[in-house]
C-alpha cells in the first residue's frame, strides 16, 4: 500500500468545517500558526514582532513571547510542547521556553532575513532557511550554528526535517526542491520543478514523500527514495486555489475518517483535498485576504487560519 493511504473506507463523506471562534489580538499580519504537538497550544507569529499563545480549541489568550526587532515569518515547537523556536525578518532565530515566556537562547549567522525553521523530532536541533539562500543547521541548547547548507540560488522559501531527522528539505525561489543529508551536510536529492517553490514538508508519516508548493497554483508530491521505479518523480498533483505571489503552507489533518490535504489560498478562500483522490471536498469562506497561514491540530478535527489582512487568527471545526 502506498505511503500515505490507508485502508479507511473511502465511501465516508466530510461533514463541513464550520467556523468555530477569531482570536484578536494581534496588531499585524499573523504570518505563522502552530498547534503544539500535545494538542494544547496554537502558537502565532506576526510581522508585529510577537508571538502569542492561545488554547488549542477554546482560543484563551495565554501569553506573548516579546523580543524580536523585527517581524516573524515562522515558528516551530519543540517535540514535548516546552520550547518555541521563531525565524524573524531581523536576520535571527530564538529559542523560547514558553512556560517561563523566556528567550534561551539568539542564533545569529544569517544576513539576510530568516523566513523558516523547524525543530528537530529529539529538540536538539534547529535548521533555518534564509533570504540569504542558505540553510543553518543549529545546536539548540548552545546556538551554535554546527553546519551550512549553500547550494540554492536564489532566496529559500522553506526548510523541514523528516521524523527522525536524518534528513532536511528545502524550497527556494531558484525552482528546486532539494534533500539534504543531516550528518553530512550533502545534498543527496534534488527536483526542477521550473517554477518558484514556496513551501515543502515531508509527508508525517515517512521520508519517501514530499509535498509541495510553487508559484503556478500547484501543489504536488513528490517521490524522491528509493531504486523503484516511479522514485523521483512528481506522482500527484492538487489543483483549484490560486497560489502566484505569496508563499502559502499547506497542512495535512489526519485526524479524521480521510486524510485531507487543506492550503490557504490568494482568493480568500480555504481548500480541502481529500489527498487520495485530489478532488477538492470543501472551499471554507470568511477572511478578509490571501489566507498565508493553516495549520491542523495534531487530534481533534480543527483547522487554524490567517490572512494577510485582518490581522485575526479563524479556528474551524467539523465534528465528523
Amino acid at each position: 500500500m502506498e505511503e500515505g493511504m490507508s485502508s479507511t473506507n473511502f465511501s465516508v463523506k466530510p461533514k463541513p468545517y464550520t467556523l468555530l471562534k477569531t482570536l484578536s489580538g494581534h496588531s499585524k499580519a499573523v504570518t505563522s500558526l502552530k498547534f503544539s504537538p500535545d494538542g494544547n497550544w496554537l502558537a502565532s507569529g506576526s510581522a508585529d514582532n510577537k508571538i502569542r499563545i492561545w488554547g488549542a480549541v477554546d482560543g484563551k489568550f495565554l501569553k506573548a513571547l516579546e523580543g524580536h526587532e523585527l517581524g516573524l515569518s515562522e515558528v516551530a515547537w519543540s517535540t514535548n510542547s516546552e520550547r518555541l523556536v521563531s525565524a524573524s525578518d531581523d536576520k535571527t532565530l530564538k529559542v523560547w521556553d514558553v512556560n517561563e515566556g523566556t528567550c534561551l537562547e539568539t542564533l545569529e549567522g544569517h544576513s539576510d532575513f530568516v523566513v523558516s525553521c523547524d525543530f528537530d523530532f529529539f529538540s536538539s536541533l534547529v535548521v533555518s532557511g534564509s533570504f540569504d539562500q542558505t540553510v543553518r543547521i543549529w545546536i539548540e541548547d548552545t546556538g551554535r550554528c554546527a553546519t551550512v547548507l549553500s547550494g540554492h540560488a536564489e532566496p529559500v522559501t522553506c526548510v523541514r526535517f523528516n521524523h527522525d531527522a536524518s534528513l532536511i528539505v528545502s524550497s527556494s525561489y531558484d525552482k528546486f526542491c532539494r534533500i539534504w543529508d543531516v550528518g553530512t551536510g550533502n545534498c543527496v536529492k534534488s527536483l526542477f520543478t521550473g517554477t518558484a517553490v514556496s513551501f515543502a514538508i515531508f509527508f508525517p508519516t515517512g521520508s519517501k514523500f514530499v509535498i509541495l508548493t510553487t508559484l503556478n497554483s500547484k501543489i504536488r508530491v513528490w517521490k524522491y527514495d528509493g531504486g523503484n521505479e516511479g522514485a523521483n518523480k512528481i506522482i500527484r498533483s492538487f489543483k483549484g486555489h490560486k497560489n502566484e505571489e505569496y508563499c502559502i503552507n499547506v497542512a495535512l489533518s489526519l485526524t479524521g475518517p480521510k486524510q485531507w490535504l487543506i492550503a490557504g489560498s490568494e482568493d480568500r478562500l480555504i481548500y480541502l483535498w481529500d489527498y487520495r483522490t485530489g478532488k477538492i471536498v470543501q472551499k471554507l469562506d470568511g477572511h478578509a485576504g490571501e489566507v498565508l497561514s493553516i495549520a491542523c491540530h495534531p487530534t481533534q478535527n480543527v483547522i487554524a487560519s490567517a490572512d494577510r489582512k485582518d490581522n485575526l487568527i479563524r479556528l474551524w471545526r467539523s465534528n465528523m
